[in-house]
């Protein structure tokens, strides 16, 4: 494996080697979460992860919600890296376009679902499922979402077809919409050896608007979007990564909270937990509440590593301790996270 650390809590320091891919081909996940607060180096160790994968002839895909764009700096320095701004798209998002009509109407289905706000079961969703049918989308030369918003609102005889059009075009007229149904932009290349996906200026509800009806009803369109964007970077990711079982593929989220807030997010972290190491694929999570931002309580205890940096905040520290499954209730542990981790 790779240098991770030193061990200098004996006299003898000695290397902390960590080998992704040795776990997976073990037959273990080679999955990973680092907890620390801001400024701690979990984005740097994430970053030094990353560049042990590509150097091992490995590719990555990466949500980047800083606002300097980091990770798009970082990949550029390490391999050929694809950075895709989503309010201001150089490439486009829309599945039909990167996966085809087969795999990529189920992509959009899910998500769209979520998007409009509609059950799969309801007349809109059984309309929304009808036109997204592959023999239908072929038939109908459907091949990308600006195709098939076009089709809805001008000449789909389908029962409901005019409202699923007029509810697609309030997100389609948005700036953000660009990324999902601007038939100019060129497809994302999959085939980049990095792709970092970077979202500063996507807005997102708050677990407390997500868990309220009242206060979901009232969410913005801006919100929505951005909630079921992130659900469908996930499941590009898990494409991206999954594809090809020769090559080790990682999946980095930093600020995980972004991904697990969703249930579609959720389950996208199970997958590359559960199931990654079949196609050589991990997933690094980082985030400052171990607790709360890896996912429920299955996900959580499924992470196989688990790394807790430095966190003064006595109740958070407290918090990382109980994930690893340490005492925390022993003061000599909760002042070790709090007052002598570095840096």
């Amino acid at each position: 494996g790779s240098l991770a650390a030193l061990n200098i809590s004996t006299s003898r320091q000695t290397p902390v080697l960590f080998d992704i891919e040795g776990s997976i081909l073990g037959s273990k996940s080679g999955s990973f979460a680092c907890c620390a607060e801001t400024g701690a180096g979990k984005s740097f160790f994430l970053k030094k992860v990353t560049g042990d994968v590509v150097d091992r002839g490995g590719r990555f895909f990466v949500i980047d919600r800083s606002d300097t764009k980091e990770w798009a700096v970082f990949g550029s320095s390490v391999t050929d890296c694809v950075a895709l701004e989503l309010v201001n798209p150089e490439y486009s998002l829309d599945p039909l376009r990167l996966f085809g009509a087969k795999e990529g109407a189920s992509m959009v289905e899910t998500v769209f679902t979520t998007l409009l706000n509609i059950a799969p079961t309801d007349d809109l969703g059984i309309t929304l499922s009808e036109v997204l049918d592959e023999d239908y989308l072929l038939a109908h030369g459907l091949n990308s979402l600006g195709s098939v918003l076009n089709h809805l609102a001008t000449d789909c005889e389908l029962e409901g077809a005019a409202e699923l059009a007029r509810r697609m075009n309030a997100f389609a007229r948005k700036k953000l919409g660009r990324v999902l149904f601007d038939g100019q932009l060129p497809p994302l290349p999959l085939d980049a050896r990095g792709l970092v996906m970077c979202t500063r200026g996507l807005e997102l509800p708050t677990e407390e608007q997500l868990k309220s009806e009242h206060l979901f009803k009232g969410l913005s369109i801006e919100k929505i979007f951005g909630r079921s964007l992130y659900a469908l970077m996930a499941r590009i990711a898990k494409e991206f990564c999954f594809r090809d079982r020769t090559e080790l593929a990682l999946f980095i989220v930093d600020e995980a909270h972004h991904i697990t807030l969703s249930d579609e997010g959720t389950y996208v972290v199970e997958i590359f937990v559960r199931e990654g190491r079949r196609s050589r694929a991990a997933i690094g999570l980082g985030s400052h509440d171990a607790q709360l931002d890896f996912g429920n309580e299955v996900v959580r205890g499924m992470i196989p590593v688990r790394i807790v940096m430095r966190h003064t905040d006595r109740k958070l520290a407290i918090r990382a301790l109980d994930w690893l499954g340490l005492d925390s209730s022993d003061e000599e542990l909760i002042e070790m996270v709090t007052t002598d981790l570095s840096p």
